[in-house]
């Protein structure tokens, strides 16, 4: 089970001390997503397109800029386990 949390400050103090990581950033019909995994905790947060400008770019810089800091993982996509090899 993963837990879920918005306070992107939160998860940032707890992913400072966890060695691997992943981060995911995907486009949406409203602008993007993005999603970083560690340990037990996630973050996720979609940033709006208003008026052809990503809402809080400054956020999602920081956070692209931490997870390649602390090296973590860019994910493209996920299957079930039991699909992975068929």
């Amino acid at each position: 089970m993963v837990f879920i949390t918005h306070d992107w400050l939160a998860f940032k103090a707890y992913a400072e001390n966890c060695r691997i990581g992943t981060i995911q950033q995907r486009t949406t019909c409203n602008g993007q997503e993005v999603r970083v995994l560690t340990g037990r905790f996630g973050f996720r947060r979609e940033f709006k397109n208003v008026n052809g400008k990503l809402e809080n770019q400054d956020l999602l810089t920081e956070i692209v800029t931490f997870c390649e800091l602390h090296g973590f993982i860019p994910v493209e996509t996920s299957v079930p386990d039991e699909q992975f090899h068929s």
